[in-house]
């Protein structure tokens, strides 16, 4: 397999995206559905909607597959919006992270409040049931968006959706050359470290190898490398004692820690060694590597 992976060419970058004003984009679609006043044709009725658009940062999504998100989550929650509510539309920044709420209230009531003061957010992959299967969570997977809803209702008086803003001269794809995400990957086992050159060299990252952690930390200080990948069981030096010595030099470093089949860590242990995230052997290299590209979009931290 290793071998077979070493085969594969560097993934081509993807084209760069123009960075478009989703504000802009709102207005012109809801100005072409307007029927009169603050009433627009959702769907194949009418609905009230107040539009709430505060200044935000372009964002690197195409200005068709945002229509198309759009015209979804639209269709979807006004399907349950009832004659005597008004919605509500609310774009909204904060930090690096670009909001956008749709709500529902009853008039003569106040709207929703920012749902990114209270709301959690998750990855579209970890919903569950008919809302999973709603077109425009498919599509937030694709933008790499997180989605927080109204959980208490018969049906949700709220949809949140964040997005993280990413440098405009960026390309969406794997990164290459001197602004290639670095991976240092830590593993006694020459097998495991080919499988997982092989795999960030397709993805076009760099990737640095250590078969204990002496070296490890080594290559650490000298490169500075932007994930760490390591192995709990090694000789000499474990992962959990690696992780403590890198987080002591840099807290911010990601760091992914391999167990064992059937092995369990205690959660205390994990949190005192400061490791973010946890995978357990046997592994798909497709999870690592959309652990990698949730770390390197996000900055998330997770066990």
């Amino acid at each position: 397999m290793a071998e077979r992976l070493k085969g594969i060419p560097p993934a081509k970058p993807k084209p760069i995206i123009e960075p478009i004003n989703l504000n802009e984009i709102i207005k012109n679609k809801f100005r072409q559905s307007n029927i009169s006043g603050n009433l627009y044709m959702i769907g194949q009725r009418p609905v009230e909607i107040s539009l709430k658009l505060k200044d935000i940062p372009k964002l690197g999504i195409g200005e068709e597959a945002w229509n198309s998100f759009l015209d979804s989550v639209c269709r979807h929650f006004a399907a349950d919006t009832s004659d005597d509510e008004i919605v509500t539309l609310n774009t909204y920044a904060q930090q690096s992270e670009i909001f956008l709420d749709i709500s529902r209230h009853r008039k003569n009531f106040p709207p929703v409040e920012p749902v990114a003061g209270f709301g959690r957010y998750m990855l579209p992959d970890a919903l569950a049931g008919d809302l999973r299967k709603a077109g425009f969570i498919n599509q937030l997977l694709q933008f790499h968006g997180e989605f927080a809803y109204d959980k208490f209702g018969k049906s949700p008086s709220y949809y949140s959706f964040k997005f993280h803003q990413e440098p405009h001269d960026r390309p969406s794809g794997p990164l290459t050359g001197k602004e290639a995400l670095t991976i240092l990957a830590i593993d006694d086992q020459v097998v495991i470290l080919d499988l997982l050159a092989a795999m960030s060299q397709s993805l076009g990252y760099k990737i640095l190898t250590a078969r204990n952690g002496n070296d490890g930390l080594a290559l650490f200080k000298s490169n500075n490398p932007d994930i760490i990948i390591a192995d709990l069981a090694m000789p000499g030096m474990s992962g959990l004692e690696l992780a403590r010595k890198v987080k002591s030099l840099s807290p911010g470093t990601p760091i992914i820690l391999v167990t064992g089949w059937g092995v369990a860590v205690d959660g205390d242990s994990l949190k005192r060694a400061g490791v973010d995230f946890v995978l357990n052997k046997p592994f798909r290299l497709e999870q690592l590597s959309e652990l990698i590209a949730k770390i390197s979009l996000t900055g998330i931290k997770s066990r």
